[in-house]
């Protein structure tokens, strides 16, 4: 079922670079999407297509680890596309994909404006808080890991951690099943 959800934004100026590559789906990070201004409004327009909101609260903790490797992924894509991480914002709710699906040929961000101009690194430590489970000890630890080589800046050590552990689990979990 197609679904079609729109946004007006106020006081706000897109580049029309990064507004011609949103519309035309030039970037395939981003849902695809219908901009109209007028003076100083903009109406955007999101096509959901088979897309669903991401529903991490059902995820175990390797999809929230494959699901980081797939922002940061996604994120890489984007800047490559001259739309970065500080013109748009980062949360779960703001996350589309093709039957709940961590992999980022299979997600989408929404393309909504963060007038704070946050940088990536900073929005991805607080999206890991809001996804991680507190109940679960072992995963906070894990996402604590994790946060600590995003702060550093270390993306290389942030993929080794989140890889190691990835096969860590899939690992136990053959165990399991054997």
């Amino acid at each position: 079922m197609k679904k079609t959800l729109r946004q007006s934004i106020c006081n706000y100026h897109m580049p029309r670079y990064m507004c011609d590559i949103l519309v035309n789906n030039y970037c395939p990070c981003f849902l695809s999407m219908n901009i109209v201004k007028e003076n100083d409004a903009y109406m955007f327009s999101y096509e959901t297509g088979n897309n669903r909101k991401l529903d991490y609260s059902v995820m175990e903790t390797i999809d929230k680890l494959i699901l980081l490797r797939s922002i940061v992924k996604l994120n890489g894509i984007s800047e490559d596309w001259l739309i970065k991480a500080d013109t748009y914002l980062l949360e779960p709710e703001l996350l589309y994909s093709y039957n709940n699906s961590v992999y980022s040929d299979e997600m989408k961000f929404l393309f909504y404006p963060d007038f704070n101009k946050v940088g990536f690194g900073t929005k991805l430590m607080l999206f890991i808080d809001k996804i991680k489970d507190p109940r679960n000890r072992r995963e906070c630890d894990l996402m604590e890991r994790l946060k600590e080589a995003i702060d550093v800046g270390d993306y290389n050590r942030f993929d080794r951690i989140a890889e190691k552990n990835i096969a860590r689990i899939r690992a136990e979990m053959d165990g399991r099943t054997v």
